[in-house]
């Protein structure tokens, strides 16, 4: 395991107040939102039963890999506190809790594929995330494009993108371009909720 845990740790123990509702936001998006728009497509093709023994086993599944993720961050965890403990032998009992409070809120996937794989880890947690993130987008795309084609099935008959879609994708792309991620998942957030209110605004 490489020696960089209090690296990383000293990197983690300064985060900012506002990436904790970013973060649930991200996660709120990411995952039941993709979830809601997934599962009834799901069951349309296999059917109840094949539909329900599939959101089983891939349920076992997501949860398996959960807890081994978690596991893993604990494991980590401990190896870090014993390197800073022998790094710090005047550190003293609060200090340590802190220490160990803060990292179990703020690490992330990331850090923890640097600390049990090396450098390989970060480029292969990031791809996944990549693979992950690009299917929730298809699936976002999927959904809007068909439910806009079906709540103005006459004035889009000769149009390929909805007005108020054109508009709201205008107003957001010129700050797609930043680099700096949790930026993004700002403005991936407020893109979404823009979206939604819009088309509910367009139906009533």
């Amino acid at each position: 395991m490489p020696n960089n845990e209090l690296q990383i740790a000293r990197q983690r123990v300064n985060v900012r107040w506002y990436h904790h509702p970013i973060d649930f936001a991200n996660v709120l998006k990411a995952f039941i939102g993709s979830n809601y728009l997934g599962l009834p497509f799901a069951f349309f093709n296999s059917g109840l039963g094949l539909g329900i023994i599939g959101l089983v086993i891939i349920a076992s599944l997501t949860d398996h890999c959960c807890q081994l993720i978690v596991k893993c961050k604990k494991r980590v965890i401990i190896n870090i506190m014993q390197k800073y403990q022998d790094t710090h032998c005047d550190a003293d009992f609060n200090t340590l809790v802190r220490l160990q409070i803060r990292l179990e809120k703020h690490l992330d996937y990331a850090d923890i594929g640097n600390i049990v794989l090396g450098k390989w880890g970060p480029i292969l947690v990031n791809s996944f995330l990549l693979l992950t993130q690009f299917g929730f987008c298809v699936a976002y795309f999927i959904f809007i494009g068909n439910t806009v084609q079906l709540l103005f099935p006459q004035k889009l008959v000769n149009e390929t993108i909805p007005q108020f879609q054109s508009s709201i994708t205008t107003v957001h792309d010129g700050s797609s371009i930043s680099r700096n991620v949790m930026f993004n998942v700002t403005n991936s957030t407020t893109t979404g909720f823009t979206q939604t209110t819009t088309g509910y605004t367009q139906t009533t």
